[in-house]
């Protein structure tokens, strides 16, 4: 128990208890409207990119059920579990596309795969628009 600053004494709990992994991994699906993505793949490297939005998917419902008092190791940083929430919640499909585009175009090994996903994924919220403006002014096509 921890004093609060009118000296009463709170446990830290969470107004809600946590949810559990099926709903936390239906809302990220919902979030990110995966059931329309799965249905629009065409074709097997469509499905296997599906695999990683889909692992991709899990590692965000895992934050989802955290408890916003704890901190997470993203890019060797630790980060309040709720900031790193409140980055998940922003994330859409072509943050999720950009993240499955980035890891396969990885040219060495990731000994830790969830970690390193854990953070492409909050970085996306950042990355996504510079990387598609890099991408305009790099590809003479577009």
């Amino acid at each position: 128990m921890e004093k609060t600053n009118d000296n009463k004494t709170s446990s830290h709990r969470e107004p809600f208890p946590p949810p559990s992994f099926r709903e936390a991994i239906s809302r990220a699906e919902e979030q990110v409207g995966y059931r329309d993505m799965l249905k629009a793949a065409k074709g097997v490297r469509a499905l296997m990119d599906m695999q990683l939005i889909h692992e991709c998917l899990a590692i965000m419902a895992e934050v989802y059920m955290m408890s916003d008092e704890r901190e997470i190791r993203i890019s060797g940083e630790w980060l309040e579990v709720r900031l790193v929430k409140e980055m998940y919640g922003a994330v859409t499909y072509e943050h999720l596309y950009d993240v499955v585009e980035a890891y396969e175009s990885l040219t060495e090994s990731v000994r830790n795969k969830k970690a390193y996903l854990r953070a492409m994924i909050y970085n996306s919220v950042f990355s996504l628009e510079a990387s598609t403006i890099n991408q305009i002014n790099t590809d003479p096509d577009l």
